[in-house]
């Protein structure tokens, strides 16, 4: 209910930059269902299309937040670096910032400018490398070994339930960066925060484990998931 939404990100607003930047740094789309126009369909990755669910259902869907943020760039996902990260223009009025966006950071330094925002999104481990801050109750705070170990244990404990996990990291740039490359943008970021899907494997994978281990075999599974 959209009721209980707007609660939810009122109790939680960081929640709201968490959805979005998940959201915004993503190449999946939802369209309406050509036989039924009340449903929509998901084209793209399946974790990239969770993602815009998850943000849509609070309220978020990307195409007002691109209307208001618009892509101008992005650095592709690499399975070296485990991350993507797209830079978006800032807004020109505060009326183009949703409502719920507008809780959650001093936009007023940066609408009207010719400023932009990265977000990067990816493997935890990954972000708190190249991370410099994190963003606790609407500010930025510094990433020090307090809040390191705090992040590192909430993502092992997710891991070991069998949660696919992915943080979300941002940042401001006075002008664009020049070249947008990975060195360039993914740089002094600030951790936002973590999501944690669901991700089972399919149900015949425990027989056919079975039956490998009773013939001699021994299975190896490759992943770039979380080894935990």
């Amino acid at each position: 209910p959209r009721d209980e939404q707007k609660a939810i990100l009122r109790e939680h607003p960081s929640l709201t930059l968490l959805l979005s930047g998940g959201a915004m740094c993503n190449d999946a789309v939802l369209e309406s269902d050509k036989e039924s126009p009340n449903r929509y369909v998901m084209i793209g990755d399946p974790t990239e299309g969770a993602l815009l669910v998850a943000s849509a259902r609070m309220g978020l869907p990307k195409p007002l937040l691109e209307k208001a943020f618009p892509r101008v760039a992005e650095v592709p996902f690499e399975s070296e670096r485990k991350r993507m990260t797209t830079l978006h223009m800032f807004p020109q009025t505060m009326e183009e910032v949703l409502p719920q966006l507008q809780q959650v950071w001093d936009w007023q330094k940066y609408v009207g400018r010719s400023c932009y925002m990265s977000f990067t999104k990816g493997s935890v481990d990954g972000l708190l490398k190249i991370s410099s801050e994190v963003w606790v109750d609407e500010r930025r705070e510094p990433l020090d070994d307090a809040w390191r170990p705090r992040i590192e244990k909430a993502n092992a404990q997710l891991a070991e339930k069998g949660i696919r996990v992915l943080g979300v990291a941002t940042r401001t740039f006075d002008e664009m960066p020049d070249p947008v490359e990975a060195q360039t943008v993914e740089k002094d970021l600030i951790f936002v925060g973590m999501v944690g899907m669901i991700d089972p494997a399919r149900p015949e994978v425990k027989d056919a484990v079975s039956t490998c281990r009773a013939a001699g075999i021994r299975p190896i599974m490759i992943t770039g998931d979380h080894p935990l």
